[in-house]
């Protein structure tokens, strides 16, 4: 497994959701700063940057978590997959 690249990955998508989350608003969709809700759990006021530095841990956490069950072999493409897929989805 590739710690680096799992970090790397983790901080590259964590960006690239938090653009969408903040972008949301101008799209239509409800307000979603997750960043600003993270922060509150510390204190009543808020604290963003705090909120920011747990968005981001959790992001970078999820990918290194992921990368270990994929080395494991863990959602990697296998023949069963594929038949227990099929049997599920015939047309698939």
């Amino acid at each position: 497994m590739n710690i680096i690249g799992a970090i790397v990955a983790g901080l590259v998508g964590t960006v690239a959701i938090s653009m969408l989350m903040a972008m949301a608003p101008l799209m239509g969709m409800p307000k979603m700063a997750i960043w600003e809700m993270l922060g509150t759990m510390f204190s009543k006021e808020g604290n963003v940057s705090l909120g920011w530095i747990i968005h981001f841990m959790m992001g970078v956490i999820f990918a290194i978590i992921y990368a270990a069950l994929w080395a494991a072999g863990i959602g990697s493409a296998t023949l069963l997959g594929h038949l227990l897929k099929q049997k599920e989805h015939p047309f698939y």
